[in-house]
């Protein structure tokens, strides 16, 4: 697509001799121009890279009455990136929501995974948290490495499904596990009390 707003300088010696910007089909000109030798440039945005000229300008010598067209100026813009974050914790009630008294679980291991490969791998800090910052744009599969005696509650999919847009900070990519509490046991035995002293001999 054109570029509109873009500021386009004719020069002569050195100078500008005349401004326009370009409008919103990305079009400029420059009309009732004298004969000669000019230098046509654009003032650069910042984010972006000049493609064309690969020179950088234009040289132009300007004939009587020539109307010269087609001079172009192409840039480039990377996407924006962007990050994805969230929370591990432990769901005491099973219940797939995080509430005020569940904790958060420190060193689980998060992975970002793309076409079916962990493309980064990060692990929670003393509150649960993670980020993963500098993303680009894309179609990603969000993970954790499992644990032994725990329980996935959240996400219910067992992952999550993540179409990034440029720029985008994806917050809220929460995890939540639940572990039984470990089991005990409660033994003694049953003896015939001969002599009723309320001791075993």
């Amino acid at each position: 697509k054109g570029l509109e707003g873009w500021t386009i300088n004719l020069e002569k010696d050195g100078s500008a001799v005349n401004t326009t910007t370009t409008d919103a089909n990305g079009d400029y000109k420059f009309d009732n121009i004298d004969s000669g030798d000019y230098v046509l440039t654009e003032v650069q945005q910042d984010g972006w890279t000049l493609t064309l000229p690969a020179e950088g300008s234009y040289q132009i010598s300007l004939q009587p009455g020539q109307d010269l067209a087609g001079q172009d100026f192409g840039n480039f813009k990377p996407a924006e990136k962007g990050s994805i974050s969230g929370s591990k914790f432990e769901d005491l009630n099973q219940n797939g929501q995080r509430e005020a008294e569940e904790k958060g679980l420190e060193g689980w291991t998060i992975n970002l995974e793309k076409d079916g490969s962990a493309v980064n791998t990060t692990t929670t800090d003393a509150n649960g948290d993670y980020k993963f910052d500098n993303i680009d744009s894309g179609d990603y599969v969000l993970t954790e490495v499992q644990q032994d005696g725990w329980t996935l509650t959240l996400p219910a999919e067992g992952s999550y499904q993540i179409s990034l847009q440029p720029g985008q900070d994806l917050a809220g990519q929460d995890f939540g596990n639940f572990k039984p509490a470990e089991k005990g046991s409660i033994s003694g035995s049953k003896f015939e009390d001969l002599n009723q002293n309320g001791q075993r001999e």
